[in-house]
């Protein structure tokens, strides 16, 4: 995995957001016929971290969102609608 893609969650201020994210992930990339695997090499993302996305075992970067949205041939903001609160938790993060 590349631990520049996604960050571990710590506390859990952004369950809900994480909730919503993964279940867009996995909607948009089963509706499009795509496997994991399918999706990390359109995205250029591995497929443990796809799956870990999905599962809500982690939070994703800004840059994997708009990685993974371009592998869906979608805007980032269908797959978060509030970039705006990601990017907020992750310069709280560093």
């Amino acid at each position: 995995m590349n631990n520049a893609s996604v960050l571990p969650l710590s506390g859990a201020p952004a369950h809900a957001e994480i909730s919503a994210f993964r279940t867009r992930l996995r909607t948009l990339r089963l509706q499009r016929f795509l496997t994991q695997e399918d999706l990390a090499k359109r995205s250029g993302l591995s497929r443990t971290t796809i799956r870990r996305l999905e599962a809500g075992d982690v939070r994703p970067r800004i840059h994997t969102v708009t990685v993974l949205a371009r592998g869906l041939e979608v805007a980032p903001d269908d797959l978060v609608p509030d970039p705006a609160q990601l990017w907020a938790a992750e310069k709280a993060d560093e």
